[in-house]
C-alpha cells in the first residue's frame, strides 16, 4: 500500500570529504516539492556542526529516482534534469544525490520510491495531456 504522499519522510545520511564529515537530513514529498532538510557536521568526534537547511525541488526536475537493496547498503539515487537542483547539497555531483539509507527505514524508502514514481507520471502525463490539447498549426 502507498502511503499518503505527506506521509514520505525518510531519515538519509551522506559521507563526505573521505570519511571525514557527514551530512544527515530527512527526505519529505509535500505540494509537488521534494522537500530535502540537512545538516552537516564532522564525523570524527561531532563537534562540529551547522545550523539545519532546506532545499525544495520541483517535482517536474527530476527525471529518476532509484533504490538499491543490496546486502551491506541500501542507497536511494535521485537524478534531476539540471545540476543545479542538488548544487546545495554537499556530495552531491551532477544532479544526481546518493543517499544512504539505514536497515530499518528500507521500507520507507521503497514507498517513498512508489510514491515518487506516481507523482512523477502523473505529471508527465499532465503534460502530455497539454500537449493535445494545443491548436494545431494552419497547414493552408
Amino acid at each position: 500500500m502507498i502511503p499518503p504522499f505527506h506521509d514520505v519522510n525518510i531519515p538519509f545520511r551522506i559521507e563526505i570529504y573521505e570519511g571525514l564529515g557527514e551530512v544527515h537530513g530527512r527526505l519529505r514529498i509535500g505540494e509537488g516539492v521534494l522537500r530535502i532538510e540537512y545538516l552537516m557536521k564532522d564525523a570524527v568526534i561531532g563537534l562540529l556542526r551547522t545550523e539545519a537547511r532546506e532545499l525544495n525541488v520541483a517535482l517536474e526536475s527530476i527525471d529518476e529516482i532509484d533504490f538499491h537493496d543490496g546486502w551491506f547498503r541500501k542507497r536511494l539515487t535521485i537524478r534531476a534534469g539540471s545540476i543545479s537542483s542538488f548544487a546545495d547539497i554537499p556530495g552531491a555531483e551532477n544532479g544526481v544525490l546518493v543517499l544512504k539509507i539505514a536497515r530499518k527505514d528500507t521500507q520507507r524508502a521503497l514507498q517513498a520510491v512508489s510514491s515518487l514514481r506516481l507523482l512523477l507520471a502523473e505529471a508527465k502525463l499532465k503534460a502530455l495531456d497539454g500537449w493535445d490539447q494545443r491548436p494545431l498549426p494552419d497547414q493552408t
